[in-house]
């Protein structure tokens, strides 16, 4: 049976439905008059026919202040979850008969009901009815956090710190170090079953995102060998014999009472692969995206085979069928899990809904989440879903969806500001655009087509003003000025060679971007760089500094960070100028490419404001030989954070953490974490630094003669209120000048 087929026996069977005057075809393209689209042909009036059969059949309801998976109109008995059932079926059915015409053209059900109405029926009256929270403020913090997006929204990394204890992550383990006043000394271990995503710390909580398989779905599919038949063609069949396997996201929260040893408390975990999450307070949201791929073992009567769940120590149960929605262009069985969980009672979700569709990039305000996801459709338009998500304290209220044409960059290419949500988008046609929305999500104000022919490469919203940079050959930074929401203005167009894929708003006028030179001709890449611009003017913002890396040594051409794709490995201190960045050089030490050279590194920099350079404060090769392999360099890279506690810097790799005197990035000392023991001064390389000798930006570069190297034997059973300072031995340093190499006398 081809789509015609499906459409005309839709349509015959709908003939006795009534459907409102707001189901009506022109009142559902009215609502979705705001996002700029193009003709669906053919297809078009089959999604829209196909939409008013579904919403009417299921019809539409609000209740307790949440959206529900409406139930059927009067003196009906059928359930919820049979209701979700016909969703799963039709969408079962539809992809059986047209897998083949999918393989090179998506098949898309149309705008259902969760799009179509939300936006004139069901939005409620925009943020202000939430729940504002407030974000203490500190001059001059005693720590350092993870670079975040949003100010008070925190995000889960790999390295996390209180102010006394360092937490770090790697695969499953969890090393818990006091820092000891720059004398950091191994504490406990935390090993988990499976790879450890990342970790938050809320007071004397420590919550740990893992994975495991989902074995609910597992075991519902079946034995695959004693299957029966699909009743799908072979061709489909050989085409989906290799399924991935389900997974569940899994929460672990520990007792940190007793610091020495860590008591698991409660075990958490929902259907599917875990997207992002955020902290705000006390509360946790997690977000995760389920696939229903063994579409043959669905079983009406068991609602776990084909909607999500969760468990709360050892206790699970089917995501309610009144808080699940159907987003638009539904056309295969996708979950996007949305969850709460209060860290002062961890003992159970506070609240989970989700919403059947796909989700890639998260964005969070103090109010509200949005999940993109990208669609794409060789007879249609390129378009970004975005579902927004509002936030009451661990309350969660799923309320809104909207398309935007092109794609997203990632979590920066979003941003809500005084009530209104901002999207930069990007389309292989028609190039760059920003869009903005209103508390109804209703569009209120774009520009479009900027740079066509190049790609975005980085996104920033500062307040009023938002900066994005595209590139082919050379970098343009774009400065818009959005203080009328309704109409964006480009202000400048800045270009230069190479990229940044970050910005940081860096102090008044300021704005800070990291990334890659480029060759202006090829476009080809050397290696990475920061900029410094003046944005002051914004009709005309002038770059006043950059920095390659490989000023201070060439075979860093070829280098690479994790920072370029993940900014909480970046560390920003803009009060004191200091920028911190892992990456890692890759190379061969001959022409004849037998000896591959692999250094790992952790540089840090200062932006002298009044000579308008980049200095180079402090790089330590973190691998321990120079024919590490490249894994192992990148290994170093991704795992590598750096923080400041009190008056000492610590560089935190996945099996050391080197301790610094803030002020003079002098090595003070270093801990083995997989050995608990110190480690020998004279195998840490540094290359020289260029600190500042003028008056006005001057530091003390003279090396410290006192270098602890054994961490403390006694057992510490009770966070300690006074730390001793005193080293255990003493050892006259002297740094290499030709070498950079610290020597032990």
């Amino acid at each position: 049976m081809n789509n015609k087929n499906i459409l005309d026996e839709l349509q015959s069977n709908g003939n006795s439905l009534m459907p409102s005057d707001r189901l009506e075809p022109t009142t559902i393209e009215s609502s979705l008059s705001g996002v700029k689209r193009k003709s669906y042909k053919g297809i078009k009036t089959a999604c829209v026919s196909l939409a008013i059969v579904c919403i009417t059949a299921i019809g539409v309801g609000v209740s307790s202040n949440r959206y529900t998976l409406p139930v059927k109109t009067e003196n009906t008995n059928v359930s919820s979850y049979n209701e979700i059932y016909e969703i799963v079926h039709s969408i079962k059915k539809a992809n059986e008969e047209s897998f083949l015409d999918k393989l090179s053209n998506k098949f898309t059900f149309g705008e259902v009901y969760y799009n179509s109405i939300a936006a004139q029926d069901i939005v409620t009256n925009g943020v202000s009815e939430f729940k504002t929270y407030t974000v203490s403020e500190s001059a001059t913090p005693e720590y350092s956090e993870t670079n975040v997006q949003v100010k008070g929204v925190d995000e889960a990394d790999i390295v996390k710190t209180d102010g006394k204890y360092i937490y770090s992550v790697y695969l499953k383990k969890i090393y818990i170090t006091q820092a000891n006043n720059g004398n950091p000394i191994s504490i406990s271990l935390i090993e988990a079953e499976s790879i450890i995503n990342d970790i938050y710390i809320h007071e004397n909580k420590l919550a740990v995102f893992s994975w495991s398989y989902d074995n609910i779905h597992l075991n519902n599919s079946g034995d695959k060998k004693s299957k029966k038949k699909s009743t799908m063609t072979d061709a489909v069949t050989n085409c989906l014999q290799v399924r991935p396997i389900p997974r569940i996201t899994k929460v672990s929260i520990y007792d940190l009472s007793d610091i020495s040893n860590p008591v698991l408390i409660s075990e958490l975990s929902q259907s599917g692969k875990y997207l992002s999450s955020r902290k705000i307070n006390n509360v946790l949201y997690i977000t995760s995206t389920h696939d229903i791929y063994d579409y043959d073992n669905i079983n009406k009567n068991k609602p776990e085979t084909y909607c999500p769940v969760y468990t709360a120590n050892d206790n699970t149960k089917c995501v309610p069928a009144e808080n699940i929605l159907v987003a638009d262009s539904v056309d295969v069985i996708n979950y996007v899990i949305v969850s709460s969980i209060d860290l002062n009672n961890p003992d159970d979700f506070s609240d989970i809904c989700s919403v059947m569709g796909s989700g890639s990039e998260l964005y969070s305000s103090m109010n509200n989440i949005y999940v993109s996801t990208y669609c794409y459709s060789r007879d249609t338009y390129n378009y970004t879903q975005i579902m927004r998500f509002s936030l009451n304290g661990t309350d969660i209220t799923a309320n809104g969806s909207f398309n935007v044409t092109g794609n997203l960059l990632n979590q920066f290419s979003m941003d809500e500001y005084n009530g209104f949500f901002r999207v930069v988008t990007e389309d292989f046609n028609s190039g760059t655009a920003l869009y903005v929305f209103d508390s109804e999500l209703k569009l209120v104000g774009k520009t479009e087509d900027v740079a066509s022919d190049e790609d975005v490469k980085s996104v920033r919203f500062d307040g009023d003003v938002a900066y994005f940079v595209t590139f082919r050959q050379t970098d343009p930074l774009f400065t818009v000025d959005l203080s009328d929401p309704t109409s964006p203005k480009i202000l400048s167009e800045l270009k230069i060679p190479g990229f940044s894929e970050y910005l940081h708003p860096f102090g008044d006028g300021l704005l800070l971007g990291f990334g890659i030179d480029a060759d202006p001709a090829t476009g080809r890449s050397q290696g990475l760089k920061l900029t410094m611009f003046d944005t002051s003017d914004k009709t005309n913002v002038t770059e006043i500094a950059t920095r390659f890396f490989s000023d201070y040594d060439t075979s860093l051409l070829d280098s690479s960070s994790i920072a370029e794709e993940d900014h909480r490995a970046i560390f920003v201190d803009v009060e004191r100028g200091l920028i911190g960045i892992p990456y890692y050089s890759y190379g061969y030490t001959s022409d004849t490419y037998e000896n591959e050279e692999n250094m790992s590194h952790y540089a840090i920099f200062q932006y002298d404001k009044n000579r308008k350079e980049f200095v180079l404060c402090k790089d330590i090769i973190l691998n321990s030989n120079d024919t590490e392999s490249c894994s192992e360099a990148k290994k170093h890279n991704h795992y590598t954070r750096g923080l400041y506690i009190g008056d000492y810097f610590y560089i935190v790799s996945p099996d050391k953490i080197y301790s610094l005197d803030y002020s003079t990035f002098e090595l003070k000392s270093g801990l083995n974490l997989e050995e608990a023991t110190a480690i020998d001064s004279g195998l840490v390389t540094e290359l020289p630094t260029e600190l500042s000798t003028e008056p006005s930006t001057e530091l003390n570069t003279e090396p410290s003669t006192e270098l602890n190297t054994e961490p403390s034997t006694e057992p510490i059973t009770e966070p300690s209120t006074e730390l001793s300072t005193e080293p255990s031995t003493e050892l006259n340093t002297e740094p290499n000048t030709e070498s950079g190499t610290l020597q032990k006398q």
